[in-house]
């Protein structure tokens, strides 16, 4: 057809160059003399050709043993090998794919490349790493146990592939949540299968020119030099693997994790930007959500008085924003409360989250004044959709400062006032830590809200150190269950068990269970079964603007009353 180009041929011979040598044959010594495994698969791993070479990396001796078998039929770790990194990655880009990596199946370091061949066909290429120079390089780069590439090698790639037109690049640090917890329980060998999955399932998840990288110990690094808004989808993809059980000596094991991201500005230094993401990550660490979307500040206010001095700026003027999320009745679904989230959106930085601002609020002493105005926001905000027509409850957050503080209580009575809500509609949250940390002053301020008509919750029940003793010891009306124990739902017995008797243990002091950070079916499934008064998680509704918010609630089908006692 005129303007379309052949085909270039991928190899050419004179009739007689492979004289003496009949049938394929003449493939076959070709391939085998140049030294590289070669092999082609379909999608399921399966093995269709394959040459001598790479039925030695299997210790087979016969390349016609391997045909027809899938690669977890030879080799059952295969999931978690830098090979599987490689083919899942050709399989769902349909894109050429090179790695470099340590395989244990081949007992060395290797080059992998992979290209799709055609329909369903794809060609797989090994080849050992033989030269010293080349494998000092490559030992000093990547993580022996994972294969990914270590530290080194990524703050050489943040100072090479950072695109400016992309904003810089994106670095992002996740953590292990009580890595240590799981080598004592399951021993170091499992720990190191479960590096490798984790390893394996976030780079598998990643799209090129993004990289995964073993930071630490139990820490990993994701570099995106192509920006936030390509790394945004990755990154729920990683999210959802690293949700699935990861299964250590034959148990299902939910691992969670501390997610701590910076961007990498054009004009930055790599070790600010390492310094910023690992800061995120300490903010995630010590924050309910354990995810920071973005810190820009160096640890503390001492070291970043610029933002410090913003978000003071930001505070007196009350220019922070406050977002609501719904709770709901577990059964019907209708929203019971709104909890006030406050966020700030920085002008430079954008909509940051509390996580990346709060430590340093905390820090310099401001948690009261934020409070207070979360609080009036939020007041504000419920009596006008009463009066609009549409009643509901609204939570509100109190920090240990304003629990410490002596005019929290006469606060929270004049803005109610002044608001026009009723103080049944009011719910403050107060976190386990915060009782810790003055119980008797807890106790008194619980006690005098109570006095006002107000309801009260202890927040993030299962956290921290607080027991039962806490629940039975302060009176309030709801108790919200720490998303650390829902996450874990339906799957884990032992946390089915917990939630189970955590619900019937608040049920019978006559108060109600919310439960944190429900994101599956499942999950809400579950609850439902043990009789959990309230939901609250994505699954229900993520955190909104007031507009946004009241628009989803007109289109879920309104309120529902405040709950009432144990059903």
């Amino acid at each position: 057809m005129p303007g379309t180009c052949a085909p270039q041929a991928a190899f050419a011979a004179v009739p007689e160059a492979f004289d003496g040598l009949e049938g394929g044959h003449a493939l076959d010594a070709l391939l085998n003399w140049l030294g590289e495994a070669v092999c082609v698969t379909d999608g399921q791993y399966r093995y269709l050709a394959a040459n001598a070479a790479m039925a030695a990396i299997y210790g087979l001796h016969d390349p016609a043993e391997m045909l027809g078998k899938t690669a977890f039929d030879l080799y059952p770790d295969f999931r978690q090998s830098v090979f599987f990194e490689a083919c899942a990655a050709v399989v769902r880009e349909q894109a050429p794919q090179s790695r470099i990596g340590y395989s244990g199946v081949a007992r060395g370091w290797v080059t992998i490349r992979v290209a799709p061949l055609g329909r369903d066909r794809y060609a797989l290429v090994v080849q050992r790493i033989a030269h010293r120079t080349d494998a000092t390089i490559t030992l000093q780069q990547h993580d022996r146990l994972t294969a990914l590439p270590n530290r080194w090698r990524l703050e050489d790639d943040i100072g090479r592939q950072a695109d400016p037109n992309a904003g810089g690049g994106v670095l992002t640090l996740l953590d292990v949540r009580r890595f240590r917890s799981l080598l004592h329980a399951f021993g170091a060998g499992e720990g190191d299968r479960a590096l490798v999955e984790i390893a394996a399932r976030i780079q598998n998840n990643l799209r090129l020119p993004q990289q995964a990288y073993r930071y630490g110990d139990d820490r990993f690094a994701i570099w995106a030099p192509d920006g936030q808004e390509s790394l945004r989808a990755s990154l729920a993809c990683v999210r959802n693997a690293l949700a699935a059980p990861f299964v250590l000596d034959g148990v299902p094991v939910h691992i969670q994790f501390c997610i701590g991201r910076a961007c990498h500005e054009p004009t930055s230094t790599v070790h600010k930007t390492i310094i910023q993401a690992e800061c995120a990550l300490a903010a995630a660490k010590a924050g309910p959500q354990h995810d920071v979307e973005f810190h820009p500040g160096l640890a503390g206010p001492g070291l970043d008085p610029v933002l410090t001095t913003h978000l003071r700026a930001a505070i007196d003027d009350h220019r922070l924003d406050v977002h609501f999320q719904p709770i709901v009745d577990a059964l019907d679904g209708r929203t019971v409360y709104a909890e006030a989230l406050v966020r700030w959106n920085h002008s430079q930085h954008g909509l940051l989250l509390p996580g990346a601002f709060l430590p340093l609020a905390e820090d310099a002493g401001w948690m009261t004044a934020i409070d207070r105005f979360v609080l009036d926001r939020a007041v504000t905000f419920a009596a006008q959709a009463a009066r609009g027509g549409t009643p509901f409850g609204v939570a509100v957050n109190l920090s240990a400062d304003s629990v410490d503080d002596p005019g929290t209580v006469d606060a929270v009575h004049v803005v109610l006032r002044t608001r026009g809500l009723p103080p049944s509609r009011l719910l403050l949250e107060i976190t386990e830590s915060s009782m810790i940390r003055q119980p008797e002053r807890s106790r008194d301020v619980v006690a005098a809200l109570r006095g006002l008509g107000v309801s009260t919750a202890i927040d993030d029940f299962g956290s921290g150190q607080a027991g039962f003793t806490y629940v039975a010891s302060y009176p309030s009306q709801v108790v919200k269950i720490d998303r650390s124990l829902v996450a874990p739902l339906p799957d884990s017995h032992t946390h089915r068990v917990m939630v189970n008797n955590i619900i019937r243990m608040v049920h019978g002091l006559g108060s109600l269970v919310v439960a944190e950070g429900v994101e599956t079916p499942g999950q809400r499934n579950a609850l439902q079964a043990m009789q959990c008064d309230m939901l609250q998680g994505w699954l229900v509704g993520k955190p909104m603007a007031p507009g946004a918010f009241m628009n989803w609630l007109r289109a879920h089908g309104g309120t529902g009353d405040i709950a009432s006692p144990v059903r």
